[in-house]
């Protein structure tokens, strides 16, 4: 089974050292980092060699353990020529009185777990202030926001052209082309963990919003009307944008994951391209129905203009998020790197 999950460290490493190997895991693991290790990452039945190699286009630094055996070995020198190939640091730990490769010896090596822990100290110090606005924080921001700034926009009509729909849909649709983001560099399990933490921002502010508006108003306050309007979110629209949006975000993930085996990494676009498409057509679909038929005290007349009309201005946002989505993943994908 292929998959792409994003690895802080490959571990390169003959199975004859495996004590060593099992604690040094450990610490890793103790650590926080995520770790590829392919007696625990490899699945029943999976192909190693294509493990192996999206697993390493997908890690960050490769940890190589110079050894006896893993000098003669045939997957360690294959391991770390992949990962040359690809411009990822390289981290060798030399464990044994072996001679160094000449393309190991420029770089500074360590021999023991005790240097590990110490180079593991450095690193954690130095990327502590960093963590905080790392690349996923930034996108899981990003999407929170745009899904409060949805809420808070109410049952307001636009009109785009010859186009109706709901100005909601100018934020929601962005948060498709997140989570097609997250879900290229750091895998569908990532994605899908976004979905309830936005669900949960969204009923926190429809609460808070609710609060705001029956908060007993200062005599100096003049334009409480128009105030509670603007912050007024119809249940029916909250509750058809919760449906919707649940439903056609883990259609988007699933479709997405389906179309990494069908499309190559240069069209990695099109995944996302063609996800946010199918998945927007059943939020729109559902949406429109829920809050302007089946939950609307007055049905709308032209349901269908309103589902064309959104889903147009749907589309017309996903072409133009096509070159965000290039250059979202070519930032991430160079700058995510874990440096000594």
């Amino acid at each position: 089974m292929i998959r792409n999950l994003h690895y802080d460290f490959f571990i390169s490493y003959s199975h004859k050292d495996s004590n060593f190997i099992d604690n040094l895991y450990e610490l890793l693991k103790s650590n926080k980092y995520r770790c590829f290790l392919d007696k625990i990452s490899i699945d029943w039945g999976d192909t190693i060699g294509d493990e192996i190699k999206l697993a390493i286009n997908n890690c960050e630094c490769l940890i190589v353990i110079l050894s006896n055996n893993s000098i003669n070995s045939t997957w360690v020198p294959y391991e770390i020529g992949q990962a040359r190939a690809l411009n990822k640091k390289i981290l060798p730990i030399v464990i044994d009185n072996v001679k160094v490769p000449d393309y190991i010896k420029k770089l500074n090596y360590i021999k023991s777990i005790d240097e590990i822990e110490d180079a593991l100290s450095r690193l954690n110090t130095k990327t502590k202030f960093g963590q905080l606005l790392n690349p996923k924080n930034f996108l899981l921001t990003a999407y929170l926001a745009l899904l409060v700034t949805g809420v808070a926009g109410g049952e307001k009509i636009i009109q785009v052209g010859n186009f109706q729909a709901a100005a909601t849909v100018i934020s929601f649709a962005f948060t498709y082309l997140i989570t097609d983001i997250v879900h290229q560099v750091y895998g569908k399990s990532e994605a899908r963990k976004f979905v309830i933490p936005g669900i949960i921002a969204m009923l926190i502010s429809v609460v808070f919003f609710y609060i705001f508006v029956n908060a007993p108003a200062h005599t100096l306050f003049e334009k409480k009307e128009e105030y509670d309007m603007i912050l007024s979110v119809p249940p029916r629209m909250f509750i058809s944008g919760i449906i919707a949006f649940r439903i056609s975000q883990f259609i988007d993930i699933n479709i997405f994951q389906r179309l990494i085996s069908l499309i190559n990494e240069n069209f990695m676009w099109l995944r996302s391209l063609l996800s946010t498409l199918l998945s927007q057509m059943f939020d729109t679909i559902i949406f429109i129905f829920l809050a302007f038929y089946i939950l609307a005290d007055t049905q709308h007349k032209n349901i269908q203009d309103l589902i064309i009309g959104q889903y147009m201005l749907k589309i017309i946002i996903a072409v133009l998020a096509v070159p965000l989505f290039i250059g979202a993943i070519k930032s991430l994908t160079t700058t995510r790197r874990l440096s000594f």
